[in-house]
C-alpha cells in the first residue's frame, strides 16, 4: 500500500462508481447508506463529501453539511462535520486526521462556527484540532392533554413518491420550531432522517398543512420534528399523540413554550454516538440543536 498514491476528491455524488464506494464504507463502518436518499434526488448541495481515493476505492471519509442557524434577527453561518471514516485496511495512518486538516482550512475562515456529534470511541480525536466538548440540552414537559382536540393525522409512506414530494413541498415553507433557535436550511439531512430513521413515524396533517415526526414508547412522547407551514400549535400536537399512560414528552429539538411548561436538562450525550464539540465562536447553551440534523 502506498499513501502516495491516494488522491483526495470532493462533491462526487453524481459519479456512480464513486457514490457506490462511500456508500460501501459507510454500510461497513455505521450500517448506513445514502443511496436511496440519492435516488430520491434528497441528495442536495448542503452535504459534501471530501475523501481519499485508491484507485476506484474510497479509503476515508470525512463530510461537511452547510446550515444556516437563526437566532431571532441574528444569523450564524455553521459546518456541521460528519461521517468521519476509514476503511479497516487503511486505519491508523492519519488519513482522518489529513481529511481534517483539509476541510477546516478550506471553511473555518468563512464560517462562524464549525461542529460535529463523535461517538465515544473517538473523544481523544477532536481535541488535537481545536474542538472543545459541550453539553447538550433536552427539552421536555410533563403537561398531558389526553382528551383534547387534535389533529387529523395519516402517517406518510416514504416509498410512495406523492407522499416525499408532500414532505419536501411542507420542508420548502416551513416556519421555524421556535423563533430563537432554528436551523433554516436543513433540507438534505432532514429528507435522509425521514428516509431512513423515521420512516415509520412521520404523520401528516393535510388541513394545515402540517407534519409531525413522533413515537411513542412507554410512558414517553418523543417529538422528533415539526414541519410546519402554520405558526406551530404544541399543545394540539401533544393532544393528537398522548394518551392515558403519557407521563412526560421529549422534545428532540428547541420548541417554542406557546403556553407549554417546559423544562429542560443537561446532558453530556444523549446517545452513545452523540458528544458534541465546537470549534469557534459558537454555544448551544439553553438550546437543543435538531435530532433530524445531525449529521
Amino acid at each position: 500500500m502506498n499513501l502516495k498514491d491516494l488522491k483526495l476528491i470532493s462533491d462526487y455524488k453524481n459519479n456512480d462508481i464513486l457514490r457506490k464506494s462511500f456508500n460501501d464504507l459507510a454500510k461497513r463502518v455505521f450500517g448506513i447508506s445514502f443511496e436511496n436518499w440519492y435516488q430520491q434526488g434528497l441528495w442536495g448541495d448542503n452535504y459534501i463529501c471530501y475523501s481519499f481515493l485508491n484507485e476506484d476505492k474510497i479509503v476515508s471519509n470525512v463530510s461537511i453539511t452547510k446550515m444556516r442557524l437563526l437566532m431571532g434577527e441574528t444569523e450564524r453561518r455553521l459546518i456541521q462535520l460528519g461521517t468521519v471514516m476509514t476503511d479497516s485496511t487503511y486505519r491508523g495512518k492519519g488519513l482522518a486526521k489529513d481529511l481534517m486538516k483539509h476541510v477546516l482550512k478550506e471553511y473555518e475562515k468563512d464560517y462562524d462556527a464549525i461542529f460535529l456529534f463523535a461517538n465515544k470511541n473517538v473523544l481523544d480525536f477532536y481535541p488535537s484540532f481545536g474542538f472543545e466538548r459541550r453539553e447538550q440540552v433536552q427539552f421536555f414537559t410533563r403537561d398531558v392533554y389526553p382528551g383534547e382536540a387534535g389533529y387529523n393525522f395519516r402517517r406518510l409512506d416514504m416509498g410512495n413518491l406523492e407522499d416525499i414530494k408532500i414532505l419536501k413541498e411542507i420542508t420548502k415553507s416551513r416556519v421555524p420550531t421556535a423563533n430563537d433557535f432554528f436551523i433554516a436550511n436543513n433540507e438534505d439531512i432532514l429528507y435522509w432522517y425521514c428516509l431512513e430513521i423515521f420512516n415509520n413515524n412521520i404523520y401528516y396533517c393535510e388541513d394545515e398543512g402540517l407534519i409531525v415526526i413522533a413515537s411513542v414508547k412507554g410512558g414517553m412522547l418523543h417529538i422528533y420534528d415539526v414541519i410546519s407551514r402554520l405558526k406551530i400549535d404544541y399543545k394540539r400536537i401533544l393532544a393528537s399523540f398522548q394518551n392515558s399512560k403519557t407521563i412526560e414528552t421529549i422534545f428532540h429539538f428547541t420548541p417554542d413554550s406557546n403556553g407549554l411548561e417546559l423544562e429542560s436538562r443537561t446532558y453530556d450525550q444523549v446517545e452513545e454516538d452523540d458528544y458534541l464539540f465546537v470549534k469557534g465562536n459558537f454555544s448551544l447553551d439553553n438550546y437543543a440543536f435538531p435530532i433530524t440534523a445531525h449529521a
